[in-house]
């Protein structure tokens, strides 16, 4: 049995920032991070946020999750802005939403945000906030002096915090600015959109920073430290900030949810979510046959052709991994062929998945697609007199599953000694993406025989 540690000497738990970036409607990403942290026990210390970001930040230093929770999952136009008419799924409704506000931007200097504001009283307390322990942080911007204003709680004079909320999210021009006294203040992603710097001069210090980037519009300052920062951004679209659409807010919810998860490695994937251990009985299922697929694909190329298309390959599957090294590992790139297949067959990415139960998903979508496309493939005669830069486009723009489509019967021929209507090596080179994709696509084909 061992002897407790004397105080002074055990191990103290990391301090945590949070940084919250602007981004509209997309904020609804940080509610589902912000779920996963609380359920895996994650405390923070520090929070800081922009816009959208400083309105889910002063709830979460309150601690309010259910309520903000509850608050953006029934959450749409009419609840946010006065005179902004609500959503449904159609391009029209969409075009409905950007004509109120460029009307509301003439004439009245931006929509009115007293709804939101609203919803804003109902739910802050500012003494609660300010008793919660927590350096809670915001950006906006002074319309008079064009200058920052970076502010914790304390450089808020009591009663002024809601006011500083609503003025940090205040997207002019499609929103008014937010009177403060004498000034007008405006949106702080004008100034910096994802404040990192601000948590770092905060008066406990931190050990580590999550920022959540929800991919709004305004400058990111680049931040210079030792200490670990790690961004957390979504690799799917989370929408337009201005439209505040009930089903893509659920989603973005359930998205933000499971990358909190993936951050701290109780799941697995990049696009995709999985059960812990699926990526390395993936690795050990098809790694040596994914390897020499792609050997024998691109077999007529060597040396700088070869290494230009494995670059190519590794920019367009595997993100930051590629800007880190010349080329991806073997590895990342079979998990990414993977979740690119299940990406091009639109595999539900709001799902936690087990490597069967995703296999089996990706080939009951291929089976529809071929039904769909029976017959359907492109030849060169269909691209005949296009300039080599020209070819990708003259592709895509036969459709999406159309290309997949033509890309795996043509490595299907290729694999059993057939002539194909377009070169391997080509293939690899103008549509990197289906070229991946359908190598593992064949894995699965083969698998299954």
């Amino acid at each position: 049995m061992g002897f407790p540690l004397p105080k002074k000497y055990r191990p103290q738990p990391a301090s945590r920032a949070i940084v919250l970036g602007g981004g509209g409607s997309k904020g609804a990403y940080q509610i589902g991070v912000w779920q996963a942290l609380e359920e895996l026990g994650m405390g923070f210390q520090v929070i800081t946020g922009t816009s959208v970001g400083a309105l889910n930040g002063a709830l979460m230093a309150q601690g309010d999750l259910e309520k903000a929770y509850d608050l953006w999952w029934n959450l749409n136009n009419t609840q946010v802005l006065q005179g902004i008419p609500d959503v449904e799924d159609s391009p029209d409704d969409r075009m409905a939403v950007y004509r109120a506000y460029i009307r509301q931007a003439v004439q009245n200097r931006g929509a009115d945000t007293s709804p939101l504001e609203g919803q804003l009283r109902r739910l802050l307390d500012e003494d609660r906030l300010r008793a919660s322990g927590v350096d809670f942080g915001v950006v906006t911007v002074d319309m008079t002096t064009l200058k920052p204003a970076q502010l914790f709680l304390e450089d808020m004079p009591p009663g002024t915090v809601e006011d500083y909320l609503m003025a940090s999210a205040s997207f002019f021009p499609a929103m008014r600015p937010k009177a403060i006294g004498e000034s007008l203040f405006v949106d702080g992603g004008y100034y910096d959109n994802i404040p990192v710097d601000l948590a770092l001069r905060a008066k406990t210090p931190v050990d580590e920073v999550l920022a959540v980037d929800v991919d709004g519009i305004g400058f990111n300052r680049r931040v210079h430290t030792d200490i670990p920062v790690a961004t957390l951004r979504s690799y799917w679209d989370l929408g337009s900030i201005l439209v505040f659409e009930n089903a893509q807010i659920r989603r973005n919810i359930r998205l933000g949810y499971l990358d909190g998860l993936k951050q701290y490695r109780r799941l697995e994937g990049r696009a995709y979510a999985f059960r812990p251990g699926a990526m390395a009985l993936m690795e050990e299922e098809y790694l040596e046959e994914m390897t020499r697929s792609v050997g024998m694909a691109l077999e007529g190329l060597s040396g700088k052709s070869r290494l230009k298309i494995d670059k190519l390959m590794a920019d367009r599957l595997t993100g930051s991994v590629a800007r880190r090294r010349r080329v991806a590992t073997p590895g990342e790139l079979l998990a990414a062929s993977a979740e690119t297949a299940a990406e091009l067959m639109d595999l539900d990415p709001t799902e936690i998945y087990t490597l069967d139960s995703f296999e089996d998903g990706v080939m009951a979508a291929l089976e529809e697609q071929k039904e769909r496309w029976a017959g359907r493939t492109l030849s060169l005669d269909d691209l005949r007199g296009l300039a080599l830069p020209e070819w990708t486009q003259g592709m895509r723009a036969k459709g999406r599953e159309l290309l997949l489509q033509t890309v795996l019967d043509n490595l299907r021929q290729h694999f059993s000694g057939g002539d194909t209507a377009i070169p391997a090596e080509m293939i690899a080179l103008l549509a990197p993406r289906e070229f991946l994709a359908s190598l593992y696509l064949l894995l699965l084909e083969r698998r299954a025989l």
